[in-house]
């Protein structure tokens, strides 16, 4: 995780460091990734029995056993033309026996989404004001909004 305050700049130059030894792999990536429940990981594994030995280069069996579980279309045809009927029929039984594993997956994942924004994200306190916010109720207010832009109208025009 780089530090990173938008609003003032900092940290940029550090994330343009950790982006570029990550991609010359001078820096070993090592993500946490989100966690599924373990009546789930059993099911994965009862997937990925079947189909380990059918599984294309690159795709990891693990992986394309999670996006079966998950319902991804393209990875279901592609295992479903690798598949002999026999194979496919035992992975579709499992399919269909826990089906609710889409949204206990999808929902493990905004959890974690969320856990990371939390830890990542300072919202400023309840009720503080930044500068932005009082510029904004200045000049979008009905009356005083007229008088700057009226202001800073006659500054540009006084060039001319």
């Amino acid at each position: 995780m780089v530090p990173l305050i938008a609003t003032k700049n900092k940290g940029v130059q550090e994330l343009v460091q950790a982006v570029e030894c990550l991609a010359h792999q001078k820096t070993a990536y090592m993500p946490h990734r989100p966690d599924i429940r373990e009546d789930h990981k059993a099911v994965l594994r009862q997937i990925q029995q079947v189909i380990a030995d059918h599984t294309p280069a690159p795709y990891p069996p693990g992986w394309v056993s999670l996006k079966l579980l998950e319902g991804d279309d393209e990875i279901t045809r592609m295992m479903q033309e690798r598949l002999d009927e026999r194979d496919w029929a035992q992975v579709h039984d499992i399919l269909r026996a826990h089906e609710d594993a889409i949204l206990a997956i999808a929902g493990g994942r905004y959890d974690w989404i969320g856990r990371m924004v939390r830890a990542a994200v300072t919202q400023p306190r309840a009720g503080q004001i930044t500068l932005t916010e009082r510029i904004d109720r200045i000049a979008t207010h009905p009356i005083w909004g007229w008088v700057c832009f009226w202001n800073v109208g006659r500054g540009l025009w006084a060039d001319f």
